[in-house]
């Protein structure tokens, strides 16, 4: 009797247990952002990211999910100051750090023509990337509440950023 048991069991557990990857979305990068003034595009999955808006000033998009709980900025701008990547991120942080007393970066990464940081501010995670070109430079920041922080990763994983349009 427990042989059968256990086959009825095993026969039926497959039809019940269900499957957490049929319950995502599909991820392709299906929309584009092109920018002509500050020679950029952006590829970003709708799926996630389904309200677009466009600043007045054209400078960028603000992308945002379905309840407006996680927000993507992609914006370009002119460096004034003839600063360089590592002045642009100190600035950042000395500036944030005056604002966020209890934040905290949890990586960064500083090279010649980008920086990387992720940090941690109150309820939310952030991560940000600057790219740095001549006298423009581009940057972009994920903002999600730190429950959803995954969010994050799969909005990188299909974000894509191209020059020279």
């Amino acid at each position: 009797m427990r042989i059968i048991a256990s086959f009825i069991i095993m026969a039926v557990l497959p039809f019940i247990v269900t499957n957490e990857e049929t319950h995502q979305p599909n991820l392709t990068p299906d929309k584009e952002y092109c920018n002509s003034r500050y020679l950029f595009c952006a590829t970003y999955p709708d799926t996630l990211l389904p309200i677009q808006l466009v600043p007045d000033n054209s400078d960028g998009i603000i992308l945002k999910s379905k309840d407006e709980k996680v927000v993507v900025t992609i914006a370009g701008s002119r460096s004034v100051l003839n600063r360089d990547t590592w002045d642009l991120y100190d600035d950042f942080v000395s500036e944030w750090m005056v604002d966020n007393e209890n934040g905290r970066i949890i990586y960064e990464i500083i090279e010649k023509g980008y920086y990387k940081v992720s940090f941690i501010d109150g309820d939310h995670q952030y991560y940000q990337r600057l790219f740095h070109q001549g006298n423009k430079y581009l940057i972009y920041q994920i903002v999600a509440p730190k429950n959803m922080s995954g969010r994050i990763d799969q909005i990188r994983k299909h974000l894509d950023i191209s020059f020279e349009i």
